[in-house]
């Protein structure tokens, strides 16, 4: 049985999404594909578009055969969490044969090298990192500079410059710091970049789709199916989209600016530096200029400075809302932030996926959450209740901002497709 895992957020899925899919099944012959999906926030510090399970369904809709749950503790932190934890769990199912990202440069051989290089980490590499990042910048551009240094060329500098080679990357270094038989297979993007906001027909990016509902949902444009929004997303996609436009359901980061701004006035008098990506400079920052909170957006731009990027504050931001520590992030780096398989979703003709995987798994497969606690260690139940907790405070934000009631956790099971 050959297995082709693909670790994304689909938020939302698109042709772009669908072309990485489709050629991951052909070019690596596999008989199954998993997707390790990230709950209902984003690595970027943002929330989805619309929750973990509508985001399985489109998947599932548009070919995937198994939809696993990225664990929040590694959904919503840095690029090498983010990584680890992805492809944690696609070795843990014990059934993976190859991981495929999506990336700006197809050159295998250039991200092993780096990737390589970065795990080892060479004495004169951390001395040059320390010096550029005590100028005061950023630690991307801090660990460019000093990878450009320390090797005495410029060929690495794409590769170190766009997000998708970054988390590229980063899924490299954890294949190689965790050995097993599960082979990289790169997929070259197509159309718009990461984070470019502008529509380029049928491979526009996620940002600019999400950008586009906003900017719709804000004038109040019911007619938005007419957009050649739809041109960038595929026909088994659309149905469920088109419903969350019609019903305003979709939730963007200042949707949850009620929530942050309750959460920071709370906790202002002992500070926030027990926080994932929180330091002291940044606690007392935003100390600082609570009083002048006005929403998530515009307070990410009054926080932003030269050492920290936009994404690094919205991160930090979303630890605090989420109860996500130093602490608890610690805790689930000891589990490779995956002591458990969540279902999300799969396609009936998979029962022979999850029957391997069943036989195959190194931790549970959690299938009905009301039997986790039976089923799961003290620990992974733990970590498994930060889940939980992550998926209540997106739910709350949906029926503040429709007036609905929308069912938790443990009303969900497994999306059949």
């Amino acid at each position: 049985m050959r297995v082709t895992g693909i670790i994304a957020e689909y938020n939302p899925f698109h042709n772009g999404h669908l072309y990485q899919l489709e050629t991951a099944k052909k070019e690596t012959d596999a008989d199954f594909i998993i997707i390790v999906l990230s709950g209902d926030f984003m690595q970027r510090g943002i929330p989805g578009i619309l929750n973990k399970w509508e985001r399985a369904t489109m998947a599932l809709a548009c070919g995937a055969d198994l939809v696993l749950e990225l664990p929040v503790l590694s959904a919503c932190a840095s690029a090498e969490a983010f990584a680890a934890g992805g492809v944690s769990l696609l070795q843990k199912t014990g059934v993976v044969t190859n991981l495929c990202f999506g990336a700006e440069t197809a050159d295998s051989e250039a991200f092993l090298s780096l990737a390589g290089l970065l795990n080892q980490e060479p004495d004169e590499y951390k001395k040059l990192l320390r010096k550029e990042l005590k100028l005061g910048k950023s630690f991307p551009a801090a660990r460019n500079a000093a990878i450009r240094q320390y090797l005495g060329t410029d060929n690495f500098s794409e590769l170190l410059s766009s997000p998708n080679n970054i988390l590229g990357l980063e899924y490299t270094r954890s294949l190689l710091k965790n050995p097993s038989s599960i082979k990289p297979y790169i997929v070259k993007r197509k159309g718009s970049g990461y984070n470019d906001e502008s529509f380029s027909g049928a491979f526009s990016s996620a940002t600019a789709i999400r950008r586009s509902f906003a900017d719709t949902e804000f004038a109040g444009q019911s007619h938005a199916t007419s957009c050649d929004i739809w041109d960038s997303i595929p026909l088994a996609a659309q149905p469920l989209l088109k419903d969350a436009l019609e019903n305003n359901i979709f939730l963007f980061l200042n949707d949850f600016s009620s929530m942050l701004s309750y959460k920071l006035l709370l906790e202002k008098e002992k500070g926030f530096s027990s926080y994932l990506d929180v330091n002291e400079d940044l606690s007392n920052k935003i100390k600082k200029e609570l009083s002048s909170f006005q929403n998530w957006s515009d307070f990410v731009l009054q926080l932003k400075s030269k050492e920290l990027t936009h994404t690094r504050i919205s991160r930090a931001l979303l630890h605090i809302l989420l109860n996500i520590t130093d602490e608890k992030s610690d805790f689930a780096k000891e589990y490779s932030y995956a002591p458990y398989l969540r279902v999300l979703g799969f396609r009936q003709s998979a029962t022979p996926l999850l029957s391997a995987i069943k036989k195959n798994a190194s931790v549970p497969l959690v299938t009905k959450l009301a039997d986790a606690k039976k089923t799961l260690s003290k620990d992974a139940f733990f970590l498994l209740q930060q889940d939980i907790f992550a998926a209540d405070v997106y739910r709350l934000a949906q029926t503040a901002k429709t007036g609905k009631s929308f069912p938790d956790e443990f009303k969900h099971s497994p999306i059949l497709f």
